[in-house]
């Protein structure tokens, strides 16, 4: 198991620092901002003050949904797929996955989010667009306050650590042992803005990776279960 964990670590650790400088632009763009604006305009909303409620019960909830949004989309897109639960028909989905088994959380979170958003605008809002918009909340919520060394903020600290010698893994060390990394590690670490302005730009595009458009999939009444009709 510990060396599962630290392999994954390793991936984590390099799509990261790819994601921070840039992702390929997805192939479709039909995508829009406000899709819910007519259909159910107090959507986002929604899920804003249920992630603002679970985070401030623990900061860990709003890490959750970062993690959940990049596994989800790294496998055959961002289609919620890894919310589904093992049926007799696929008795080992993707939540069961060696790299999401049991280390990937949250999933009581999307649900409580999906019945609130019900709640509001029934059979509208898709679980994929729920998970993107709840990893969306929790950057920002994640991102407030103060430049300060704590568990509980999303910022730039990971790269500081990584200059000081202060990582934990050998695989955090390693970034300086290459010129191309090492600048990267750098750069995000000293200037300004410099990593946050390409995180948020790579979690837009990473959030458009083959996302069902159209007519194509189905909005899930339940997100841990497809729709049977």
């Amino acid at each position: 198991m510990a060396a599962v964990a630290a392999k994954l670590h390793v991936l984590m650790a390099c799509a990261l620092l790819l994601l921070a400088v840039g992702c390929q632009a997805s192939p479709f763009w039909p995508l829009q901002i406000g899709f819910y604006h007519d259909k159910c305009p107090q959507a986002e909303a929604v899920v804003k003050g249920v992630m603002e409620k679970a985070i401030s019960q623990n900061p860990g909830n709003g890490a959750a949904m970062i993690r959940m949004l990049f596994h989800d989309c790294f496998v055959e897109g961002c289609d919620a797929s890894v919310l589904l639960d093992p049926t007799p028909f696929s008795p080992t989905p993707e939540k069961l996955s060696p790299p999401n088994d049991p280390s990937l959380r949250g999933f009581e979170l999307i649900d409580a989010i999906k019945d609130a958003v019900e709640a509001a605008c029934p059979g509208v809002v898709s679980c994929a667009d729920i998970v993107a918009f709840a990893a969306r909340d929790a950057s920002c919520i994640l991102s407030r306050g103060k430049d300060v060394v704590t568990p509980n903020k999303l910022d730039r600290q990971y790269y500081k650590n990584v200059l000081s010698h202060t990582v934990l893994f050998t695989s955090d060390a390693a970034l300086m042992t290459s010129a191309e990394t090492a600048r990267m590690v750098v750069d995000n670490a000293n200037i300004p803005g410099w990593w946050e302005d390409r995180f948020e730009k790579a979690m837009v595009k990473m959030a458009g990776i083959e996302v069902k458009t159209g007519y194509q999939g189905q909005i899930r009444k339940n997100c841990r279960a497809i729709n049977y009709y």
